[in-house]
């Protein structure tokens, strides 16, 4: 762990960073803003998805500022690097490369296999359920993994919270929002 005082402007560097990009330097660098009405259909601008990164680390780093500020100095001594920890990062590693891997590739696999064969799974990837099959899969397999490393364990009610989450990040952004194209899909 860093020194307190070094996390305290780690801190308060990216809260500042990520509010002046929100604020200042997203809006002024794209054409579009965040949401915006076209023809009577609300489109997604060239600016959400930068905006809602920026908005989520000047939050985190907001969060971050706070829970550092209210520890106490006494508790600032510095942990171990230990094996354990090592394990977990590489755990964590893992997790996450898996996770993209099968975020990547479940989509074109699915279409390979349940596909009409009238095309490739580029010109059926913004197409219900296709375009959301990629995301469920990797975004289930990433959010389990966590939880799994987290508690010790895979259980099948985190499973179940996992698939849940990611369903309801479905429902927020892909449902909506006939433009945006969730992960992995703006690569293929």
């Amino acid at each position: 762990m860093l020194e307190r005082k070094v996390e305290l402007w780690i801190a308060l560097g990216m809260m500042l960073f990520g509010l002046v990009s929100a604020l200042i330097w997203i809006p002024a660098d794209t054409q579009t803003p965040a949401i915006y009405t076209f023809r009577r259909q609300t489109l997604l601008g060239d600016a959400f998805l930068p905006m809602l990164a920026a908005c989520g680390m000047a939050l985190f780093g907001a969060l971050q500022l706070f829970v550092t500020w209210r520890r106490a100095r006494y508790q600032s001594a510095n942990p171990p690097m230990d094996g354990g920890t090592l394990a977990f990062f590489a755990m964590l590693g893992a997790v996450l490369a898996a996770s993209l891997v099968l975020m990547f590739w479940s989509g074109p696999a699915v279409w390979a296999l349940f596909g009409d064969g009238s095309g490739t799974y580029r010109t059926v990837r913004g197409e219900a359920p296709w375009k959301y099959i990629g995301f469920l899969v990797g975004g289930t397999v990433m959010l389990w993994g966590i939880i799994a490393i987290v508690e010790g364990r895979f259980t099948l009610r985190r499973l179940i919270v996992s698939v849940i989450f990611t369903v309801l990040l479905i429902l927020l952004f892909g449902v909506p929002f006939d433009t945006l194209m969730l992960p992995p899909n703006g690569d293929w």
